[in-house]
């Protein structure tokens, strides 16, 4: 299991509900970049409310997420570090 950095994390989490902070595991336990498709079928949501909590997620906690020109969503290598403590492989 992998070391949390509670500090840093919660001043990122804070403002995210419950299925952004969701999104926002998921993205964060991904190696790869995700789309909207990926994340609805993890989830089995429907595709509006998955537009709806990832813009929701980009402007409440800036930095968190970042999104490609293809529209994939991945969290970031500095972000990453927060959480785990370490660079992940």
């Amino acid at each position: 299991m992998k070391r949390i950095n509670y500090i840093g994390t919660k001043k990122l989490m804070n403002k995210l509900g419950v299925q952004e902070r969701t999104i926002a595991m998921i993205l964060l336990n991904s190696d790869k970049p995700l789309s909207h498709n990926d994340l609805i079928l993890m989830l089995v949501e429907t595709k509006p409310n998955i537009k709806r909590w990832t813009s929701a997620i980009i402007k409440k906690s800036k930095g968190l997420i970042e999104q490609t020109a293809n529209k994939r969503f991945f969290v970031p290598n500095k972000i990453k570090k927060l959480f785990f403590g370490k660079k992940r492989r």
